[in-house]
């Protein structure tokens, strides 16, 4: 009798821990306040509760167990050169794993307005409402620099490309004055990104868009095909916020792109690779190091990534671990691809689905060349999103 309440118990516990800890991981994302320490801490202690009694096996299906692993093989193979000095650069890999894992077991949402189809609007609207004035009250009146509550325009712009597709869905399903709400926070979640002057934010939304071209048919494609084009001709003949101003100077020059310079020195640094960093790179962390000491020579500023995902695997992880990195990516993509080709879905599970490959285009396209792979600020959305994607689109 004891051990069954105690088998109970636990139960509970775990779920409310799971619960509590998605949201304020959610919230820490959305609104960063760091609240997201706490957050992981108590998914970690879910899943260590999943352990209490006999009868509560951790089992997780197959496709979170390869996401898992393969966030504990970059941890361990980008710490084996040099644990002792940049040990702290695995974390993020860490809490990645924890989040992915999180998503394996089901959570029960003890209040209605827990539930994601009634907490989702809400928190989009107070996601627009919050960096609009946040910014002003942040950051003073209006500025070129349009970072909301965020310390960078690419943070608040990677961002929004990820709450668009949200708010999309919710317009198609919301009714009345919350649907008039929803199209409001919309054009206003458009305005934060036009306001950011983000590049990046402008081709992950473009990718976001493309990407579900191939999954619709007939009419709807074309309409997708037609707004985006018209949407854009808007833009760029208007010239809000100098949206074609800043695409014209970015073609312009190119090559005089900071990225150009660190790819450049990127390269230059690989060149004097050995055999074994070629194929297993030089670690976590060491990138900071190497790239230091060749700015002293150019004269150059110093960055902290590549700001390219293929150079800082390359460099981190070596070839072996750009090959690992890459068929995870294929198996990922083409996992939720085949799960949407299931003629056993519901329409609604098929909307969800659709959103959140449309999100982690996003969010893979613009952090691609702008935030480092292996920092928490990619990682963390990012593993929020696949775990969520298995979760949705799971079998079972």
């Amino acid at each position: 009798m004891n051990g069954e309440f105690t088998s109970s118990q636990a139960e509970k516990a775990e779920n409310l821990s799971r619960l509590a800890g998605l949201i304020l991981v959610v919230l820490s994302l959305l609104f960063p306040r760091g609240t997201y320490v706490w957050g992981l801490a108590l998914l970690a202690f879910a899943l260590v509760l999943r352990k209490v009694g006999p009868e509560r096996p951790v089992r997780l299906a197959l496709e979170f167990w390869v996401a898992v692993v393969c966030a504990f093989y970059f941890w361990l193979t980008g710490l084996l050169p040099n644990f002792a000095a940049h040990a702290s650069e695995g974390n993020a890999l860490l809490f990645s794993a924890i989040l992915i894992a999180s998503f394996g077991f089901p959570v029960q949402v003890p209040v209605r307005w827990l539930e994601p189809r009634v907490f989702l609007g809400p928190l989009m609207i107070a996601f627009v409402l919050g960096h609009l004035v946040g910014d002003f009250f942040f950051q003073g009146p209006p500025h070129r620099r349009f970072d909301g509550l965020f310390s960078n325009i690419h943070y608040l712009s990677g961002y929004v490309v990820l709450t668009l597709p949200v708010l999309m869905v919710l317009i198609l399903r919301a009714q009345g004055w919350l649907r008039i709400l929803l199209c409001l926070a919309l054009l206003l979640d458009l305005g934060l990104l036009l306001a950011s002057r983000s590049r990046p934010g402008f081709m992950a939304l473009g990718a976001s868009v493309l990407m579900l071209v191939p999954f619709l048919e007939g009419a709807s494609r074309w309409r997708l095909l037609l707004s985006a084009g018209v949407g854009f001709g808007f833009l760029y003949f208007l010239n809000p916020f100098e949206f074609a101003t800043k695409i014209q100077d970015f073609l312009a020059h190119v090559a005089e792109d900071e990225r150009a310079e660190i790819w450049s020195g990127t390269l230059e640094m690989l060149k004097n690779n050995s055999m074994f960093e070629w194929v297993f790179g030089h670690g976590l962390g060491q990138f900071l190091v190497d790239y230091h000491d060749l700015s002293l020579i150019r004269q150059t500023k110093v960055w902290v990534s590549p700001h390219n995902f293929v150079l800082e695997i390359l460099y981190s992880h070596g070839i072996s671990g750009l090959c690992v990195f890459f068929a995870a990516m294929f198996w990922l993509f083409r996992t939720l691809i085949r799960r949407l080709s299931d003629q056993g879905l519901s329409s609604e599970t098929r909307t969800d689905g659709l959103m959140l490959i449309s999100m982690l285009t996003a969010v893979v396209t613009h952090g691609f060349f702008t935030i480092p792979f292996f920092s928490r600020d990619f990682l963390l959305p990012f593993a929020l999103l696949v775990g969520w994607s298995l979760r949705t689109l799971h079998p079972r």
